[in-house]
């Protein structure tokens, strides 16, 4: 399924299977707390995607594999710019400005892998927890609050998480 030029306030795609969103505007989502929802969902490619002042997390991944997100650029989330848990996801070539927790919020067992983008002024660029792993290439970290925080948040997941960072 492909679905291109698509405007609206907020997405979820809840149990899906090889998916491709191309084109999306989400701006001023009020009603959700995330403004694009996906879990339960495999095989998922999100490619020129906007989304301005969220009211939660911009981007919400739940226990979900084979997630990829290029040129995904987001701006003013009120909370993450992307949040992880339980799932595999790579981000490509993408923005993520002025979200006021993370960027990048790596959660729950996750794998990351981000490459080629800009993280500028968020309060954590990506915060790493809870069993993930991040694998960061090529990444442009601006004035936030801290670029990198690992730590343990959730006793369940036993360790913290582990982020490789490489030419950033």
């Amino acid at each position: 399924v492909s679905i291109e030029h698509m405007v609206q306030h907020t997405a979820s795609l809840h149990d899906v299977n090889n998916i491709r969103l191309r084109n999306i505007r989400i701006i001023n989502n009020s009603k959700y707390d995330d403004a694009l929802h996906i879990i339960y969902s495999k095989n998922i490619a999100l490619e020129n995607v906007t989304i301005n002042k969220s009211f939660g997390d911009a981007i919400d991944i739940d226990m979900s594999k084979e997630i990829h997100l290029k040129n995904i650029n987001i701006k003013d989330s009120n909370n993450d710019a992307i949040d992880l848990m339980e799932s595999s996801v790579i981000i490509e070539d993408s923005n993520l400005f002025g979200s006021n927790d993370k960027a990048i919020s790596v959660g729950e067992n996750s794998f990351l892998i981000v490459k080629n983008s800009k993280l500028i002024d968020n309060n954590v660029g990506i915060a790493t927890k809870d069993g993930s792993l991040t694998y960061i290439s090529n990444l442009n970290f601006e004035n936030n609050g801290y670029h990198i925080k690992n730590y343990k948040k959730n006793w369940r997941y036993g360790d913290g998480g582990l982020t490789v960072v490489n030419d950033s």
